[in-house]
């Protein structure tokens, strides 16, 4: 992989459209040349999860020395592709707050609730401590418009230069924190027992023609080739990320919110914010209310009930969302069916599928600084899980952002507003047509009492 002058600066390339954010992947791991460290909360063994396992086992065989840390919350059917991964030379696999009963895993919830609540929420791949991509995509077909079905509306950003330098220490202190366990470790004697079963999979490539195709159709990504043919632009950019002590319950002193605040990342005019899981809590709602008295005008995207893919976030949700229109705070809610289909590549700009749900974390400041991450504006992201993302001033990427809550954003959601007797109603435009609805779209009655129900239980700092 070329070699980047180590400067002060650091250079990124955004990664909206899902087959660019793979194709971008797969081009760091394919060219990858010493090292890879590979940091993620969820990795699904579907065809991009395979692909991705497949060249991670080529670049350990050309001699890279893999180190692949991932949450085990999500690792219920990996544990014999994990216990096999490990046997190859140069792959080394940890696994952050592991399940200490495999076979029963929902009984971890009730002997050891404290710590394996807390997850790590972080999202890394680095080749070479020369470029990483960081951002809210786990790897699983529904990030990279892959496969059928659910389609996320996310971002990623490929980095380079000095931001990479702190993202490998940061790695390198959530690989050795206490909380990170070497996999054999947590397997113990079935380690053995796992690699020994008959390996029933072939290669995807050999015996997918799904995945072949898909690989074919990453040819028409510019993202695909080499890190030195990409138009990365160059800025300063800072890593904000978690202690991993957090996830152990006994770090809440520089949590990330106050780091914002650190680097001057307080908006004086302007906060547009996209948060799939949005619970803003007593907190959140509090400051978006000073902000808005100190004349910030502040937009929020999020899921609409319809959309998201986590209903019980919208309990949560909802108890803020009067609150927040009365401080003048404007409310998005993705549609379900987000924008028309094109033929393109799902991305920021929504269009694409017809069945979408969000989720990229990022939030524009001024028109003049980018937040592109992990972190969820819910109590879940501020208090439980690590996460880690950058601040990038860059005024184009900020720009961009307003222009898709001017221009794009309006079509594909429902504008939420107060109405003149005080209740919600929902907005919908679409073919120039304007569409009140005053009635919550795609909620049924029984919808509404399992909401009601759920909304008072004493749960909020779960979601």
């Amino acid at each position: 992989m070329a070699s980047f002058q180590q400067d002060q600066q650091s250079g990124f390339v955004q990664l909206a459209q899902g087959h660019d954010a793979f194709a971008a992947r797969m081009m760091l791991v394919e060219n990858a040349v010493s090292t890879l460290d590979i940091q993620y909360y969820i990795w699904e063994y579907n065809l991009t999860g395979r692909l991705l396992f497949e060249a991670l086992v080529r670049a350990a065989e050309r001699g890279v020395a893999v180190r692949l840390l991932l949450d085990d919350n999500n690792t219920a059917r990996l544990d014999q592709v994990l216990a096999r991964l490990q046997a190859v030379d140069g792959i080394d696999i940890r696994l952050f707050n592991p399940m200490r009963n495999r076979r029963f895993r929902l009984l971890n919830y009730v002997t050891d609730f404290h710590r394996v609540n807390r997850r790590m929420h972080n999202k890394s791949l680095t080749a070479d401590e020369q470029a990483s991509i960081i951002g809210g995509r786990n790897i699983g077909d529904a990030y990279f418009n892959a496969g059928r079905g659910l389609y996320f509306i996310d971002l990623d950003v490929l980095v380079t230069g000095a931001i990479v330098r702190d993202i490998s220490a940061d790695f390198d202190k959530y690989w050795s924190c206490p909380s990170s366990l070497p996999v054999g470790e947590v397997m113990g004697s079935r380690m053995k027992q796992l690699q020994n079963r008959p390996n029933r999979d072939t290669s995807i490539l050999d015996s997918d023609p799904e995945a072949r195709a898909y690989l074919n159709s990453l040819k028409q990504s510019p993202y695909g080739s080499t890190l030195s043919q990409l138009d990365v632009e160059k800025t300063q950019a800072q890593l904000i990320s978690d202690d991993p002590a957090k996830g152990a319950g006994k770090e809440q002193k520089v949590l990330m919110q106050h780091r914002l605040s650190q680097l001057s990342a307080t908006p004086e005019k302007e906060l547009l914010l996209v948060a799939p899981y949005f619970i803003p809590g007593r907190w959140g709602t509090d400051y978006f209310k000073r902000l808005r008295r100190q004349g910030v005008e502040i937009c929020v995207l999020t899921n609409a009930f319809e959309a998201t893919d986590v209903p019980i976030v919208h309990t949560g949700y909802r108890k803020y969302r009067k609150e927040l229109l009365k401080a003048g705070v404007r409310i998005y809610e993705l549609k379900q069916s987000a924008g028309n289909p094109t033929g393109r590549s799902p991305d920021l700009s929504i269009t694409g599928r017809s069945r979408a749900s969000l989720h990229a974390k990022t939030f524009s400041i001024d028109r003049e600084k980018v937040y592109v991450g992990s972190h969820n504006f819910d109590p879940r992201s501020t208090h439980l899980n690590t996460e880690m993302g950058a601040l990038i001033d860059s005024r184009e990427l900020a720009e961009g952002t307003a222009t898709i809550f001017e221009e794009t954003v309006p079509p594909a959601s429902y504008e939420v507003r107060l109405g003149k007797d005080g209740k919600l109603e929902w907005i919908e435009r679409s073919e120039g047509e304007i569409k009140i609805h005053q009635r919550e779209p795609g909620m049924a009655w029984y919808h509404k009492i399992w909401i009601y129900l759920v909304s008072k239980l004493p749960i909020e700092w779960l979601l």
